[in-house]
């Protein structure tokens, strides 16, 4: 997850940020994807706490990161979105068991990143699919996120972050 504050770094102009243009923030963020390569299983899923749970989680939040430093970067790098893919299928075929919505509001903003870098509709239906899950465990009159088994204050305005980012990037009207 490093690579984005590390892409960000290089790419933008902030007060005070040094790192702006500096080439070594730039490799770091190339680094950071190169690790979750290589960090990941030959099915492009990751652990989270455990050997071989293949956390969604943790799947999401690092794809996210990822593909948003190798959109941020300009990259051109096949092995880079063959990793894309492989994690973009991954989430059209498995979910979680639990309900967190912040977790399919995640999913959906990877998958999106990853249509944004391969060019690929199917990666676009799979956020759009979890932008449907997300939305529909909203609840309906006073507009919480499911969290397992209720509200959760702290996730809800990660819920409602990761939908405005979705929400900027593809102009999905659904999110408003």
């Amino acid at each position: 997850e490093m690579a984005l504050p590390f892409a960000l770094l290089y790419k933008n102009v902030y007060p005070g940020n040094k790192y702006q243009g500096w080439e070594r923030m730039r490799e770091l963020a190339v680094a950071g994807i190169e690790f979750a390569i290589k960090g990941s299983r030959r099915d492009g899923t990751c652990d989270d706490y455990f050997p071989y749970e293949q956390a969604m989680g943790a799947l999401v939040f690092s794809t996210y990161a990822c593909a948003e430093a190798y959109l941020l970067l300009g990259l051109d790098d096949e092995r880079m979105l063959a990793f894309f893919r492989k994690r973009g299928d991954h989430l059209a075929k498995h979910n979680e068991t639990g309900r967190l919505s912040n977790h399919q509001a995640f999913a959906a903003l990877a998958a999106y990143n990853i249509y944004l870098a391969t060019g690929d509709a199917k990666y676009k239906q799979v956020s759009e699919d979890r932008t449907a899950l997300a939305l529909s465990w909203q609840h309906p009159e006073e507009g919480w996120f499911q969290e397992y088994e209720g509200a959760d204050p702290g996730y809800h305005t990660c819920t409602i972050s990761f939908l405005a980012k979705l929400y900027r990037k593809s102009g999905n009207e659904s999110l408003i």
